[in-house]
């Protein structure tokens, strides 16, 4: 038998009910049984679109199924809930996370054990820390309690005044005084042009971390000779600014020169995963965002490093090249933020011009048709994809690159869609590319 720890949410419909009934849900599992359950307590919502606030609470049990049965009960009991996977950060009927399974210690596949954000939630460490403070995480050997009561400084500690840390002498003198102090360090690496998808991370970053820090550099490396370098928007001290409005800690910033010195020649490309979705059009792309994305990894050594899934494909070789590099760091992929009318934020929609905005919702448009097809039962990849090419190819001025339903891990096409689905779209509004995806759930 196994010590489970589950973390339980809802806020839709009856949030208190669906508690109620997940935790007898829990206690008719087969070889389990329900130790201790938490009250249930409001917070807010912490990512997603706006939503109201959740009700949240946690359990624990005794187990003797092995985590990958847990996790499918889990689900088994969402769905019976009403739960529907459609946006996964957004507001839910009922929420399950299984956050620790005994000692077990596992990178993956699913579940991935302890669960990686509980360290960084209050709505988690709270309710657990009330039925079960002396639990100990087995990768930190820190208790429930001490990972709350961490938590809780972090959330009252005064925000940062957010310096501009200019090149790498200034950046490694900051760095040894947070090492020194022995906190956590969260990192942001942004190419600038900030918006509220760059400030979501950091919020999460700032929740998460003693210390975050965002950094801006516009990498040439990633830049096509026929792309928007020279025009791309710089305003560092403007991008300061929004960094010290979410109470981020310093804004690292290089030349050049200072990250490929004369002489320069080494470059990282990750294999199987950078030729296909946007690496057709763009060659050269992604060995630019990988080389420049380890090279910060190495300069900055952050504990944790958070990106955001509106770039589905560069997360995705991200946690691949972290992974078989050994960067000793967590790669944290956020939901995508949006407009309120489904628009993905994005530094080039400062580009759109005129009706291109509006005909630029053809793109979040598309990845709806896709999601209602799979939610009323299509399973066929080529016809959702028809579907979603059509969607986008009725609207003027848009010029489609490309729709492709491919693993969200391996980003190969699927012919079937019968397991989480990654759908992938790039589309040209005027002289503008834009990219956005969305999981399809069957």
């Amino acid at each position: 038998m196994a010590r489970a720890a589950i973390g339980l949410g809802a806020n839709l419909g009856d949030p208190e009910k669906a508690l109620a009934c997940a935790l007898a849900a829990l206690g008719r599992l087969p070889g389990t049984r329900v130790v201790a359950a938490s009250r249930p307590r409001e917070f807010p919502a912490e990512g997603g679109p706006p939503q109201p606030p959740y009700q949240n609470g946690a359990a624990l049990l005794e187990t003797s199924l092995p985590p990958e049965d847990l996790l499918a009960a889990l689900h088994r009991i969402e769905a019976e809930q009403g739960r529907r996977r459609r946006d996964p950060w957004g507001p839910r009927t009922l929420d399950l996370d299984l956050l620790l399974h005994g000692d077990a210690v596992r990178r993956g596949p699913r579940p991935v054990l302890p669960h990686p954000r509980m360290v960084g939630r209050g709505f988690v460490l709270e309710p657990l820390a009330e039925i079960a403070p002396d639990l100990v995480h087995p990768v930190l050997r820190r208790t429930v309690r001490q990972l709350r009561d961490e938590w809780r400084a972090r959330r009252d500690a005064p925000p940062g005044e957010a310096p501009i840390l200019r090149g790498l002498p200034a950046w490694e003198e900051f760095r040894r005084g947070v090492r020194a102090s022995g906190r956590t360090l969260g990192f942001v690496p942004t190419m600038g042009a900030l918006h509220e998808g760059h400030l979501a991370l950091l919020r999460v970053a700032r929740a998460e971390c003693d210390v975050a820090v965002a950094s801006v550099y516009v990498n040439p490396l990633q830049f096509g000779p026929s792309e928007d370098f020279a025009a791309y928007p710089r305003d560092l001290e403007g991008d300061a600014r929004f960094c010290r409005m979410v109470g981020a800690h310093g804004v690292f910033t290089v030349t050049d020169a200072e990250m490929y010195p004369p002489g320069h020649a080494t470059f990282v490309t990750v294999e199987g995963l950078s030729e296909g979705l946007c690496g057709k059009s763009r060659p050269g792309h992604f060995r630019g965002v990988a080389t420049v994305v380890a090279k910060l990894l190495n300069i900055v050594r952050p504990d944790r490093a958070f990106f955001g899934q509106k770039d589905a494909q560069q997360a995705v070789i991200i946690r691949r090249l972290a992974a078989d590099l050994d960067f000793p760091v967590e790669i944290a992929v956020l939901p995508t933020v949006r407009e309120p009318d489904g628009l993905a934020k994005s530094s080039r929609n400062a580009y759109l011009r005129g009706d291109e905005r509006d005909r630029a919702l053809c793109l979040s448009r598309a990845l709806g048709r896709g999601m209602d097809l799979v939610e009323a039962g299509e399973r066929d990849a080529a016809r959702v994809r028809a579907e979603m090419e059509r969607v986008v190819r009725e609207t003027p001025g848009a010029g489609l690159e490309y729709v492709e339903l491919v693993d969200p891990e391996t980003l190969r096409p699927v012919a079937r869609i019968e397991a989480p689905t990654l759908a992938a779209l790039a589309v040209r509004v005027g002289k503008t590319r834009l990219i956005d995806n969305a999981t399809l759930y069957p």
